[in-house]
């Protein structure tokens, strides 16, 4: 059986510029391959995000446990951070850049106040108070000893809050649910 052939359709308009009607163009593409292939034969330029994540590799939601594992306690230096709030209003939040000795540069995000992203907010908050420039003040931190998971939790999810140890009892079951597993940094 032959490979099929990418649609016989170009991106691209006489003077280079990509076509307005790109949507109808793509319309019987039936995988990102063939799409890949129709830009390249288009002479259409297309990028894998390089722009918002330079030679960083971004670790998603589902790959970020496994990640944290393979990498605890391997020398850690954050390179810069930023604290964000998504649109739809949810928790705040703190990307990090991040230099992983023996493995390279990533992205990981943490909204833990518990984990990485509060400790991140104290030290940012106390660089602040000694003066330090906004920009400087979410850049350059050293953890010598890596990530290292925090030892597991539970939530009451009336509260949306931790319970302490000693309340555990006092919660009802239907109430008290285990917490995802949260990271810290160690310094």
């Amino acid at each position: 059986m032959a490979a099929k052939q990418p649609p016989a359709k170009d991106l691209a308009n006489k003077d280079g510029s990509v076509t307005k009607m790109v949507e109808l163009a793509t319309q019987d593409v039936e995988s990102v391959e063939e799409l890949v292939a129709l830009f390249d034969s288009s002479g259409v330029k297309y990028t894998s995000g390089e722009e918002l994540t330079g030679d960083f590799k971004f670790i998603t939601g589902d790959e970020k446990q496994l990640f944290l594992e393979r990498v605890q306690g391997r020398e850690v230096f954050c390179i810069s951070w930023q604290f964000r709030t998504p649109e739809n209003g949810t928790r705040e939040y703190v990307s990090v850049h991040v230099f992983v000795d023996g493995h390279g540069k990533f992205i990981v995000n943490d909204s833990a106040q518990g984990g990485f992203y509060g400790q991140l907010s104290d030290i940012t908050s106390q660089r602040l108070e000694q003066g330090w420039e906004d920009s400087r003040a979410r850049a350059g931190l050293h953890a010598a000893r890596g990530f290292k998971k925090n030892p597991p939790f539970f939530y009451d999810d009336r509260t949306k809050k931790a319970i302490p140890r000693d309340q555990l009892e006092s919660i009802p079951a239907e109430h008290k649910h285990q917490a995802k597993p949260t990271w810290r940094l160690v310094f």
